[in-house]
């Protein structure tokens, strides 16, 4: 059987920790288990999904960055580029607009801006990336865009790009990816069309849940509730209890 877990939100509710009943959970009972498979799909680029993993879960298939990349035992695998006219685009359009923006490149970064302090803090937080100019990232995987006055007018000027736009109105920010790729997509790939489960808490892991044969909710967003089978509080302990009830079906 396949687990696919999304982590922010999902199995980490503080931005830099999973509880180790957790992660010890399914690593016992699912990443050494010769008939299981455990991936983590998130909207962090690997470089920050490692610190949240201990070691004897690093070598799950990772997909990073909404979808845009995959590493597996910890070597990356493929990624999914923006174009470099989009992204010329959007590094102008930022730099005119004087927007706070977040360029994740294959590993390192472009950072910049008040309002994503505290996103910041949790950039690279094994010190293995560098914060270089935003001219450096040629053909990012992701961009996130923040410190913007209208949303309206954002998806509208971006609507010519061959890009696709998550917006998180709470955190008043955009992902942007290239088109067509989304965890729901990504997975597709990593396991060439089979089935799995899926746990998810926020609209970036609409489609994967939608699409997963059995999808897990995590907390109280009623756009999750309306897609999935069942949902569960932000609690290790009711997620372990799920995981351990899927199996055993």
């Amino acid at each position: 059987m396949n687990f696919v877990f999304d982590m922010d939100g999902t199995v980490c509710f503080d931005g830099m920790t999973i509880d180790p009943r957790v992660t010890s959970f399914l690593a016992e009972e699912i990443h050494r288990h010769p008939s299981h498979q455990l991936v983590f799909a998130s909207a962090r680029p690997v470089r920050d999904m490692l610190p949240l993993l201990p070691t004897d879960l690093k070598d799950c298939h990772l997909i990073g960055s909404n979808g845009a990349m995959h590493y597996s035992g910890l070597e990356a695998k493929w990624f999914e580029t923006i174009k470099k006219e989009d992204a010329s685009y959007i590094r102008e359009y930022v730099s005119h607009k004087q927007l706070d923006y977040l360029f994740d490149d294959k590993w390192n970064y472009a950072c910049q801006g008040d309002t994503l302090s505290l996103l910041r803090s949790r950039l690279d937080i094994l010190k293995k990336a560098q914060n270089v100019a935003i001219t450096a990232v040629h053909e990012p995987v992701k961009i996130l865009v923040s410190n913007y006055l209208n949303e309206t007018e954002l998806m509208t000027d971006f609507a010519h790009l061959g890009v696709d736009c998550n917006i998180y109105p709470t955190e008043r920010c955009l992902d942007v990816t290239k088109t067509g790729v989304n965890k729901a997509s990504a997975i597709e790939k990593v396991l060439d069309g089979a089935s799995y489960v899926a746990f998810g808490n926020d609209r970036n892991d609409k489609e994967m849940l939608r699409q997963a044969s059995f999808g897990v909710g995590v907390g109280s967003s009623q756009e999750i509730k309306e897609i999935v089978d069942r949902m569960v509080e932000e609690n290790p302990l009711q997620i372990i209890q799920q995981v351990k009830q899927i199996l055993a079906s």
